[in-house]
C-alpha cells in the first residue's frame, strides 16, 4: 500500500523552461515551437539519452492546458499529468508504472493559517513557523519546501516535511543580515481505496509564501 512518504517524489521535479524568441529554437535538451504568431509554443524537454521528459504548451510566457512528464525508461509512457491555467498549477497526477493513479492532488483556495513564533528576527535566532489550512478536510498534512514560483517552475531536493499533528512546523536559522522567503507548497491528502489492497492518495494543495527580514541585534 502507498504511504505518505510517496509525497517525497515531489522533491525530484526539475521543470525549467527556457524562453526564446525564434521560430523554432533548439538548445540542449530542449525544442520550441512557435505558432505563426509567434505566441504559442510547444516546449520539450529530454533526458540525457535524448528520450522525451517533459512537453507543454505556452501561451505569451504563461502555461496553459496539460503538461506531460514521461519515464525516462520507459519511453512514451506518462509518469505524471499537470494541469496548468495561466501559470498557476491547478491539479498534478502522478501514475505507477501499471499506468494506475496514486496520487491526485487539485488547487484549493482553502485559506493557510500561519502563525509565527517571533514578532522580529535577529541573526542567529531560529524563527519557528507554523502552517495549517483554515478548514482541514483530509488526514495528511505536508509541507514541499524549496524555491518555487507559483506555477512550479522548480523544485528545489529537499524532502516533504510531514505534519506530526495538525499542523506544520518549519524551522528557519537566520545566519545572515536580509530579506528572504519561506517558499513552498502545503498539501493535505487521504487514502482513497480503489481495492482491496491498493490506495491512491487524493488532497488539496496552495502555493505559500512567507517573506523575512532578517536583522542586525542592536549591542546598546
Amino acid at each position: 500500500m502507498i504511504t505518505k512518504n510517496f509525497l517525497k517524489i515531489y522533491s525530484v521535479l526539475t521543470i525549467q523552461f527556457i524562453f526564446g524568441c525564434s521560430l523554432d529554437k533548439e538548445s540542449k535538451g530542449s525544442v520550441e515551437t512557435f505558432d505563426s504568431k509567434g505566441d504559442t509554443i510547444l516546449v520539450k524537454l529530454f533526458y540525457d539519452n535524448e528520450k522525451p521528459k517533459y512537453t507543454g504548451r505556452v501561451y505569451k510566457n504563461l502555461k496553459q492546458g496539460i503538461y506531460k512528464e514521461f519515464s525516462e525508461i520507459d519511453s512514451g509512457k506518462v509518469v505524471a499529468k499537470m494541469s496548468f491555467s495561466n501559470d498557476i498549477l491547478d491539479s498534478i497526477v502522478y501514475y505507477n508504472k501499471e499506468g494506475m493513479e496514486i496520487f491526485y492532488s487539485k488547487a484549493t483556495d482553502n485559506k493557510i493559517i500561519s502563525e509565527s513564533s517571533l514578532d522580529e528576527v535577529f541573526v542567529g535566532d531560529t524563527l519557528r513557523l507554523f502552517l495549517k489550512f483554515e478548514e482541514s478536510k483530509y488526514d495528511f498534512l505536508s509541507f514541499i519546501p524549496g524555491y518555487f514560483t507559483n506555477s512550479l517552475d522548480f523544485v528545489s531536493g529537499s524532502n516533504s516535511i510531514q505534519s506530526d499533528g495538525l499542523r506544520i512546523k518549519l524551522n528557519y536559522p537566520s545566519k545572515k543580515v536580509g530579506k528572504d522567503t519561506i517558499r513552498g507548497y502545503l498539501i493535505e491528502n487521504s487514502y482513497k481505496m480503489f481495492n482491496d489492497s491498493m490506495a491512491t492518495h487524493v488532497g488539496i494543495h496552495q502555493y505559500f509564501e512567507y517573506p523575512i527580514e532578517v536583522k542586525l541585534r542592536s549591542e546598546i
